[in-house]
Parts: structure tokens; C-alpha cells; sequence
């Protein structure tokens, strides 16, 4: 189990140099639309394998928060690109974002990190030790047209 958070970075990697693309035509106009809305919230719940120090900008648990949805569970998806990827600067507890357009599939998987010491590097975007990581060991499933809230609940740093 401890393989897994190199796993999603490899895959979260591909798709953020590829552009975040999921490769899918959209629908003509008239045509019905298979996609659905993200609307995200950062939630940084410090505790025992996580903690956050205000005024040291290397643990803030704040900074540049990248993000990936996938159609395969966790142990599953090495190699696959997401089906949808993003990036929200300045992020921090409470922080929101929207994503729209993302495919439905039966079921999806989220993967993040926080780079909350700021030194993430484009041409390799991987958290380094101690960055803040999530992701989700169930999958959850979405109807199309529908918005659907979801908290990325940060508990543990990258060690």
C-alpha cells in the first residue's frame, strides 16, 4: 500500500504536461451532453500525520493544490493519463474550485497534492517530501448534467 501515492503522481504527472485533456470530442449542439461539474473544497485537518505551521512557508499547508480524476481504482490506473486534471494556485483550508465538463464514468477516483513549499517543477510535477497528499481509496459515481461537491481532505504529508 505504501506504492500507491507514487502511482497517482506518475499519472497525475502525464496529464498535466499533457494539457489536462480528456481527449473526448464535446457534444454537437442538441446533443446530449455526458458530463458532469466538479465543484472542489480544500480541507487541511491537521493531526497526527499532519501538521501545519503558520509563517513557515514550507509547511503552511498552503500553496499551488494539483488535482486528477480517473476512471480506475488506485491500484489499478499506472499509466492511464486522467480523465481530467487541474491545478489551483494559492490554495489553502476552505479553498473552492469548479471543473466542468468532465465525462461521466461509472466510477471515478480523486488524486492530489498540496505543494504548500513551492518548489513543484512543470516539467516534473510531483509532491516532494512533505507536501500534503490525498486520494481516494473508493470510488464515487456521478449522473450527467449534475454538479457534484467534493471535500479533498488533506491528513497526511508525502514522507
Amino acid at each position: 500500500m505504501a506504492a500507491a501515492p507514487k502511482i497517482i503522481l506518475v499519472c497525475l504527472t502525464a496529464a498535466w504536461l499533457a494539457g489536462c485533456v480528456d481527449g473526448k470530442e464535446r457534444p454537437a449542439d442538441g446533443a446530449v451532453d455526458n458530463t458532469f461539474t466538479l465543484k472542489g473544497t480544500v480541507s487541511v485537518l491537521p493531526g497526527a500525520t499532519l501538521t501545519c505551521t503558520k509563517g513557515d512557508p514550507n509547511k503552511d499547508c498552503a500553496g499551488n493544490l494539483y488535482w486528477g480524476l480517473w476512471d480506475k481504482p488506485i491500484s489499478n490506473f499506472a499509466g492511464s493519463p486522467p480523465l481530467r486534471a487541474g491545478t489551483v494556485k494559492g490554495a489553502r483550508n476552505g479553498t473552492t474550485f469548479t471543473a466542468a465538463g468532465i465525462p461521466v464514468k461509472p466510477q471515478l477516483y480523486m488524486g492530489a497534492f498540496l505543494d504548500d513549499n513551492s518548489n513543484m517543477v512543470i516539467t516534473s510535477p510531483l509532491p516532494d517530501k512533505g507536501d500534503p497528499v490525498f486520494f481516494s481509496l473508493g470510488g464515487f459515481s456521478v449522473k450527467a448534467g449534475q454538479q457534484f461537491n467534493y471535500t479533498i481532505a488533506f491528513v497526511l504529508r508525502l514522507w
